[in-house]
């Protein structure tokens, strides 16, 4: 996730069983959920994701939103820093 230039952060959220289904959900279904939001609205945007009927007891969804939650918090850090 970028949130300027030269700063970015990357989050892991693979699945060793359903390695492709995890790229594909924030793709389609998290990006547009989270591109132009503040990056330092962590909460606010996990928030968002976990109501969202879309990820409701789903393990992939969640997996997805840990890669994007870790990016959130490294973006935030390397701003701190």
């Amino acid at each position: 996730m970028t949130d300027e230039p030269g700063l970015y952060g990357v989050g892991d959220g693979n699945h060793a069983e359903r390695v492709g289904i995890v790229g594909q959900t924030i793709e389609e279904h998290i990006t547009p959920l989270v591109v132009g939001r503040n990056v330092e609205e962590i909460e606010d945007i996990w928030q968002t994701l976990w109501v969202s009927p879309y990820w409701r007891h789903d393990v992939d969804a969640s997996n997805a939103m840990c890669a994007i939650d870790t990016a959130l918090v490294k973006v935030s850090c390397a701003k701190a820093s």
